[in-house]
């Protein structure tokens, strides 16, 4: 799940996972259902070299070797707008991390190698 973290927030962990509906606890902003892809690292996208994913938070699955792509509403950020989890999906493993480099591609790493996207 994807959490907009808030102090004295109470998640529901380990008592829910999801979305509990439950006013004793805070909802997650997404949840991935019943399959886990494992979510690892993650970042916004910062780079000028792919413009349609301009301050789009990206994140990886362990256990699926996904990049999802997430587009959080403005100007709050509290919800989301847009969820792609199939972006590149033959194209990408991404198992460990993803990050925005300094020459404006998006890195994202697996267990044996360091994958780029750019244009």
């Amino acid at each position: 799940e994807l959490d907009l973290v808030r102090r004295e927030g109470n998640y529901g962990h380990p008592v829910v996972e999801g979305i509990p509906n439950d006013p004793r606890f805070v909802d997650p902003l997404w949840e991935s259902g019943p399959v886990s892809m494992g979510p690892t690292g993650l970042t916004f996208y910062t780079g000028d070299r792919l413009p349609e994913f301009k301050n789009d938070l990206f994140l990886c699955g362990v256990h699926t070797g996904q990049l999802s792509q997430v587009r959080l509403a403005a100007p709050s950020f509290d919800r989301v707008e847009a969820m792609n989890v199939e972006i590149l999906k033959d194209q990408v493993d991404c198992r460990l991390d993803v990050a925005s480099g300094p020459d404006g591609a998006l890195y994202f790493t697996n267990f044996t190698r360091i994958g780029r996207i750019t244009r």
